[in-house]
């Protein structure tokens, strides 16, 4: 990845997971950083409930582990 490339968190669609994302992440590699995240329910978190409060958490929760940057969501 490029310094200074930015930083993207890319959200899946339900019955879906974050493998979904793995062939743009080949394709703007390495001027994106992208994070691609399961959400509660879905893939290595499948075994957690979802709900709407858990998976918003999480997401502020890579949010802010972002800090300083200002990460672009999309899904």
């Amino acid at each position: 990845m490029s310094a200074g490339a930015p930083l993207v968190i890319l959200l899946h669609g339900a019955v879906a997971n974050r493998d979904t994302w793995l062939p743009l992440a080949r394709a703007v590699a390495p001027d994106v950083e992208l994070w691609c995240p399961d959400l509660p329910g879905h893939g290595a978190h499948r075994d957690v409930p979802f709900t709407l409060a858990v998976a918003l958490s999480d997401v502020a929760d890579l949010v802010a582990r972002a800090a300083p940057r200002r990460p672009v969501l999309a899904g």
